[in-house]
């Protein structure tokens, strides 16, 4: 199945509540491992593992590791969304939610069973599990019979096609997302995922939003369809409905600069205002392009010694009516002290504009 016939289905299953630009899984993990596994998967001799796996097979054995669940902090290494220990204390569990069954061929149960929200940001791990066990294998929305099982288990070197032959089960594709998008100002959000057992999934979700209401309504979907479902009327759906408190504490700071020099393609940086909270940094940057210029145009942050900042997500340009325009970037926790700074480049081009040191006002 083709990526954009994949959307498609997955517009029609959640609509009408998610906008067509929202839907983001986050692949790039679990493409990496992949291509990894691909190189060692050919062997003249089978290894250790391979045997042990075979037996397993065979024998009807588990091979995955005995845990209940899997927490936010299990997705940390994947998602590269680190929660610093003094954010875990904010981490709700034995979450009090409605549970809502559309369909009465649903073949799913599922559960919030962990979530976080600051002032900027929400996340949540979600359980799918079949109702009746041992018929299914669960792969997640994006992944294929050629996928890797290594991409969202600890299971390596054979294919999810494969895996399924062998203990004679059926594949579905289990996905979903938080659907009252508009309502929680949600600007972008990812997805991942790791499997329990066979046909229970965890489902991680991170969402960068606006909205900065203290008592959240979140409102969210388990979906599940056979592979290669062919129409929107394949997908099962499963709603679940929570209050989420945020609890956190947030500091705001602006930063300024101004941008000098012959080299000036018509940018200027009028202030980025830093949000810290016990979860994240928030970086939102305030500038002019003249001529409306933001084709390719994006920001890289240093610190003030020139290390490297990685971002974990952001907004996208925001065109703001006084014609200035904004963009969010989300980073894991960093102290920026008195300053950093900011590199103005052509992300298509990989060619920087300008070097703006930003200071505190």
């Amino acid at each position: 199945m083709t990526d954009e016939k994949l959307e498609q289905i997955l517009r029609q299953a959640l609509a009408p509540k998610i906008d067509d630009s929202e839907i983001k899984i986050d692949r790039k993990v679990r493409r990496k491992k992949m291509k990894k596994e691909k190189k060692n998967t050919y062997r003249s001799f089978p290894t250790a593992a391979a045997i042990i796996l075979a037996v397993l097979l065979i024998g009807g054995g588990s091979v995955y590791a005995a845990r209940e669940y899997f927490g936010l902090l299990d997705f940390s290494s994947d998602t590269r969304v680190m929660i610093p220990e003094e954010a875990e204390t904010l981490i709700e569990k034995d979450i009090d939610q409605v549970i809502e069954e559309n369909s009465e061929n649903t073949i799913i149960n599922c559960s919030v069973r962990e979530a976080l929200c600051d002032r900027e940001m929400i996340m949540i791990v979600y359980e799918v599990s079949a109702k009746e066990q041992g018929k299914y294998l669960f792969i997640p929305e994006d992944a294929s019979a050629d996928s890797d099982m290594s991409q969202w288990s600890n299971i390596s070197g054979i294919t999810a096609g494969e895996y399924a032959k062998q203990k004679g089960l059926s594949i579905m594709n289990i996905g979903g997302g938080i659907t009252n998008r508009d309502e929680l100002g949600i600007i972008e959000s990812t997805m991942n995922f790791k499997s329990v057992t066979d046909d229970v999934m965890s489902v991680y979700v991170r969402c960068g939003k606006e909205s900065n209401a203290k008592s959240l309504n979140v409102e969210c979907v388990a979906t599940v369809r056979a592979l290669e479902a062919a129409s929107v009327n394949d997908v099962l759906r499963k709603e679940m409905q929570f209050t989420l408190e945020d609890i956190s504490q947030a500091v705001t700071s602006t930063y300024i600069s101004k941008v000098e020099g012959a080299d000036n393609p018509g940018y200027e940086i009028i202030d980025a205002k830093i949000i810290q909270t016990e979860l994240g940094t928030y970086v939102d940057v305030h500038f002019v392009c003249e001529n409306s210029r933001t084709e390719g145009m994006s920001f890289k942050f240093k610190s003030k010694d020139g290390r490297a900042i990685e971002t974990i997500g952001g907004s996208g340009i925001i065109y703001n009516e006084d014609g200035s325009c904004s963009e969010r970037y989300i980073m894991n926790k960093i102290d920026f002290k008195d300053g950093f700074i900011i590199e103005i480049y052509d992300y298509h081009t990989n060619e920087t504009y300008e070097t703006v040191n930003m200071t505190l006002k």
